[in-house]
């Protein structure tokens, strides 16, 4: 264990200020490079409100890198002391805690930390200890004086007390909220609580909350009790806000309050204590406190200029929008009920007739975090195109403007992604019908959605694509995928502008490209099959032209890999595929003269019009046939040796039957001349006794007689 200290020498150390020395505030914080955000913000808030004296920060870390630990360093002035010490928390504390699913936090197992401070430090008699997920908004002088001789540590009744309990807290006098406690050291090292904190971690085998739990049943009744406004937990409070009053506040913490606004206004310290983090969710409760220190943050790194962050969101949800009224709405309220929120919402209306455009105007001024655009209608190729370009979240998710999306979708998906660094994460979907009709006419959508397998592991974009084309998984959906938004920019991956049928080339290339991509097996996309959708319109000559061009681009994947034999072999089922729904449309919608005849409307797909041909003509489909020659030549080599071997196998088993026969002949012998010895012998044995049985019969006919004279 060894401190890190800023290169310059603490300004505590350089002054001899009596003020400085008298009344230091010692504040001491843990994390771990995944909180690293958070709590540099709660720094921040904790130096600018600060007025007097001298504090003294201890950050506590398991794995920092260097280059967060620089960024926390760089907090350090005169008045205030960064010390960083570092402590595997993973060794200390091997095997003592894991999380079940219904587990109320998820926190580090960092956070066990915290039943080491007064061991780590036994120069200093007293600590206030902050989580890192928190702002303050005073100095915290008059909270560091509280007089706590004869208590553990000064605390906060848990608010969640006002409105739901569970079975610790009827096991101790006042449920308390570990995240913020000034601690008696000195106190807490003579009773030799470090070492009763980490035993009854260890008896309790408590997987709901990391270590709130241990300190309430250790401490109980050894605590002195603070206001809410030093530990204001507004989300847990903002997420129940139908089950307490104020008067619930009042009666538990013993204030006067008398509104809500008053309480969330007298707020010193406040707590971001449940899962709707304000750097997560930009619409959470007193978010916009914590974003104000946030840019300050940014403005200092910066050297006073605000710099816009790149990746302000998680999700960014482009939606092109044509003439969806009836069905906008339910589509952009299933985005916004997503239990993951910190998502933006591009609305971009294609040229719509009909009330779409206000309908999306109103959700803008509504919400903060959506965008609206309106464009000519160009089609959903061009609109996506252009929502990537406007958007800003780390991922991109599309949507149809009809369509729905399960609550959990973004949550789960983001969460898979975000933590397997993955450039894409697909999903299943599911159809849900219009009406009873379109169910009963169009019953190839019920199961279309689903994938044909299972794909337990991440994978690269070529593997899955393999895997897809021989299980028949391959889904033209861009709605079942979030896609890395760097990964499309890097890849120069867009939408062709092709009058419909745009999805099949984008997600080809998506899928092909991508290093790391996964597939959960949830179906969280709905389908909307509804009459005059893209998905159930009357396939017409745009239909064709689009899927002449996509075979275009994809026989010029093929002859880039055709010397890769399995991603060669995969892009020809993939062409053939296409070629398949090419000739079907055509036989279905006109002859080849009346292609030709209206390619003029079409321009920037002239050239496929004669790939239309090559559907039609057995010469053009010998050239596939040739293509394949090469895999169906190994594939009759395999299959001329499984014959062979066959035929080996089969010799054997006849030579095996024949010596079957001779040894059953053999047996039949065998029990043949058994059973006449056995007949010999029992013959033999008959008349060997007769002569005796006589002799006795005659010897007891004379005695009867005898008798009987």
């Amino acid at each position: 264990m060894r401190k890190r200290k800023n290169k310059k020498k603490s300004a505590f150390m350089k002054n001899n200020n009596s003020e400085k020395q008298n009344s230091p505030v010692n504040i001491c914080m843990i994390t771990d490079g995944s909180y690293i955000l958070p709590i540099s913000v709660a720094i921040k808030s904790i130096i600018s409100t600060k007025e007097t004296g001298f504090y003294r920060i201890f950050i506590i870390t398991s794995n920092l890198s260097d280059e967060d630990e620089k960024k926390l360093l760089a907090f350090a002035r005169s008045d205030v002391d960064i010390i960083i010490r570092r402590e595997d928390a993973e060794k200390r504390f091997a095997g003592m805690h894991i999380f079940d699913s219904n587990a109320i936090c998820v926190a580090s197992i960092s956070a066990l930390l915290k039943f080491l401070i007064p061991e780590l430090f036994p120069e200093e008699e007293k600590m206030l200890y902050l989580d890192g997920d928190l702002i303050v908004k005073t100095d915290l002088h008059q909270l560091y004086e509280t007089d706590i001789t004869e208590h553990y540590a000064a605390v906060i009744v848990d608010s969640c007390a006002m409105y739901w309990r569970h079975k610790y807290h009827a096991l101790v006098k006042d449920y308390f909220n570990s995240g913020i406690m000034l601690l008696n050291l000195k106190k807490l090292r003579q009773d030799g609580m470090s070492r009763e904190l980490i035993e009854a971690k260890k008896l309790l085998s408590d997987t709901s909350l990391m270590d709130q739990n241990v300190f309430n049943l250790v401490f109980d009744r050894k605590v002195k009790l603070l206001p809410i406004k030093y530990n204001f937990m507004p989300l847990s409070l903002d997420r129940a806000d139908k089950k307490w009053d104020i008067s619930d506040v009042n009666k538990l913490y013993g204030t006067n309050y008398e509104s809500k606004t008053q309480l969330y206004l007298d707020a010193e310290i406040i707590h971001y204590s449940s899962k709707d983090k304000p750097w997560k969710y930009p619409d959470a409760a007193c978010a916009n406190e914590w974003r104000h220190y946030y840019l300050e943050m940014l403005k200092d790194e910066n050297g006073g200029k605000l710099k816009r962050r790149s990746e302000k969101y998680g999700i960014s949800v482009i939606i092109p929008c044509y003439n969806t009224e009836h069905y906008l709405k339910e589509t952009v309220e299933s985005v916004l009920n997503q239990t993951y929120k910190n998502i933006e919402i591009i609305l971009i209306d294609d040229g719509s007739t009909d009330s779409t455009p206000e309908i999306i105007r109103k959700y803008e001024k509504k919400y903060a975090n959506v965008f609206a655009y309106y464009q000519p209608n160009r089609g959903q190729g061009y609109e996506r195109n252009f929502g990537i370009e406007k958007a800003h979240g780390k991922y991109i998710h599309f949507m149809d403007s009809d369509d729905l999306l399960d609550p959990q979708c973004y949550e789960k998906a983001y969460c898979c992604a975000d933590e397997n660094n993955l450039d894409a994460v697909l999903f299943e979907g599911k159809a849900f019908y219009e009406t009873e009709q379109l169910e009963n006419t169009l019953t190839e959508y019920k199961r279309y959605y689903a994938r044909k397998s299972v794909f337990p592991r991440v994978y690269s974009g070529e593997e899955l694509f393999i895997i897809f084309r021989n299980s028949i998984g391959f889904i033209v959906q861009p709605g079942m995928q979030l896609i890395r938004r760097s990964f499309l920019k890097e890849n120069e991956i867009q939408f062709p502008e092709l009058p419909m049928l745009e999805d099949n080339l984008f997600q080809y290339k998506v899928i092909t490209r991508s290093n790391r991509i996964k597939v959960l097996p949830n179906a969280f996309y709905k389908r909307r099959v509804r009459e005059n959708s893209t998905m159930t319109a009357e396939k017409d000559k745009k239909a064709l032209f689009a899927l002449a061009y996509t075979i275009r681009e994809l026989l010029k994947e093929y002859e880039t890999n055709k010397n890769r034999s399995e991603m060669s072999s995969a892009i020809l089922k993939h062409i053939i595929a296409q070629c398949k729904n090419m000739k079907k449309y055509y036989a279905e919608i006109c002859s080849e003269s009346d292609i030709v005849n209206s390619a003029e409307d079409f321009p920037q797909i002239t050239d496929a019009i004669y790939y239309s041909v090559f559907i039609a003509t057995a010469a053009e489909q010998s050239a596939l046939n040739r293509a394949t020659a090469e895999e169906n030549k190994q594939l009759k080599f395999s299959l001329n040796r499984a014959y062979k071997d066959k035929s080996e196998l089969n010799a054997k088993l006849q030579q095996t039957y024949k010596e079957k026969s001779e040894i059953n002949a053999k047996l039949q012998r065998t029990y043949k001349e058994k059973s006449a010895k056995t007949a010999e012998i029992n013959r033999l044995k008959k008349w060997s006794l007769y002569p005796f049985l006589r002799k006795i019969k005659r010897f007891f006919n004379r005695i009867f007689k005898k008798s009987a004279a």
